[in-house]
Formats: structure tokens, C-alpha cells, sequence
């Protein structure tokens, strides 16, 4: 279970990564001015949605599906605890990512694929706050769980 965990935390980083490196500066320079842009950024949280669950297909099965979701909560733990100390010391600067700790735009790039995968659903930037922002830190372990469990049913389905 800790070594799913562990997985499950190198994943998320790659994801984000490959969001941060890859589909950012894609739509930054291609598709920003564009009037259909919006259809391109949906489309890239929705491919956000499935490369998340198509790595939880990467972890290993565990017993249970209790141990199933603990063995993919490591990214939501590690995203939770910064967002709350981002949280109680800077309430009022949350969304300043030019803070000078530094510590509000490390949780923007942690959670950045989670951004991308709400994007999907509707605009972003009307709901980030930071009352409500630790909801992106348990969208990609959610995601990771969900491919695992996708991947116990292709296995008995293959049995």
C-alpha cells in the first residue's frame, strides 16, 4: 500500500508535469485568442480526465477497496496539508501566485492538472478561491482510484 501511495504521488507529478510542459503552452500560444478556445481547453481537461484514470491503471491492486483508496490518497494528503498552510497564513493573498513565500503558486503547480480536469466542467477562475480550493487537492487521487478500481474489473472480466 505505501509503494501504491508512492506511485500514486509520482504519477500525479508526471501528470502535472505533462499539463505544466506540454498542454499549457500548447493552448497559451495556439489557441488563447481564439473565440472556440474554450472547446480546446474542455478538450484538454477532458484528455487531463482520462490520462488520470489511465494511470491509476499503473498502481496495483490491493485487497480491498478500502486499501484500493488509501493506496491512492498520498497526492490528496500532500495536497491538502500545503493548500491549509497556504490557508492560514495567507487567507487574503491565496490567489496571488507572485506571493513572495512562494508557497501559494507551489499549490497552483501542484494542483494544475486538477485546474485543467475542473476546466472541463466549467470556467475555473469563477470558483478558485481559497475556500474552496482544497477540492483540487483530492481530484487526481479520486482519478487514480477510479482507473484502479477500472483495472480489477478488466482483470476478472479477463478471468
Amino acid at each position: 500500500m505505501v509503494l501504491n501511495n508512492i506511485k500514486a504521488f509520482f504519477l500525479h507529478l508526471g501528470l502535472d508535469g505533462m499539463v505544466l510542459f506540454l498542454l499549457s503552452p500548447i493552448m497559451g500560444k495556439f489557441f488563447d485568442p481564439m473565440p472556440w478556445s474554450t472547446v480546446v481547453q474542455r478538450l484538454f481537461g477532458l484528455l487531463s480526465i482520462v490520462l488520470c484514470i489511465c494511470l491509476g491503471l499503473l498502481l496495483t491492486s490491493q485487497d480491498t477497496k478500502y486499501k484500493e483508496f488509501l493506496s491512492c490518497t498520498l497526492p490528496a494528503i500532500i495536497g491538502f496539508l500545503v493548500w491549509l498552510y497556504c490557508y492560514v497564513n495567507w487567507p487574503d493573498n491565496f490567489n496571488n501566485n507572485a506571493h513572495p513565500s512562494g508557497w501559494p503558486l507551489a499549490y497552483a503547480l501542484y494542483t494544475c492538472d486538477s485546474i485543467w480536469m475542473v476546466g472541463f466542467f466549467n470556467n475555473t477562475s469563477s470558483f478558485y478561491n481559497a475556500n474552496v480550493a482544497s477540492i483540487f487537492s483530492f481530484i487526481p487521487s479520486f482519478l487514480l482510484f477510479i482507473g484502479l478500481e477500472l483495472k480489477a474489473v478488466i482483470i476478472k472480466k479477463m478471468i
